[in-house]
């Protein structure tokens, strides 16, 4: 069986309980839209997330950690990085069953 790599993003302006909040309907909606088993959707991850604490340099950083140390059957993983603006994010994701 397959994966796809899904990630989504949330500035962390939002606060925690929100992007919680938003990752989780969002999770709900791939399960309706897309099928409860192998889809290849956000829903295969599950609702809520490991935060990892270190804050990434950039997007491809927070996108790079999450790629390597994610597993396909685990749930969703969360980094924080910072853009080159200063603004603070929020990637959440992982290796998707499908």
């Amino acid at each position: 069986m397959g994966a796809s790599f899904e990630t989504r993003v949330y500035p962390t302006s939002l606060g925690m309980a929100k992007i919680k909040e938003v990752w989780n309907n969002e999770v709900e909606r791939s399960l309706y839209e897309d099928g409860h088993n192998y889809s290849g959707g956000i829903g295969m991850l599950g609702k809520g997330f490991d935060l990892k604490r270190k804050t990434f340099d950039d997007g491809h950083k927070a996108q790079e950690h999450i790629l390597e140390n994610q597993e396909k059957w685990d749930g969703a993983m969360a980094c924080i990085y910072e853009d080159e603006d200063g603004v603070e994010w929020v990637m959440i994701g992982g290796w998707c069953s499908s």
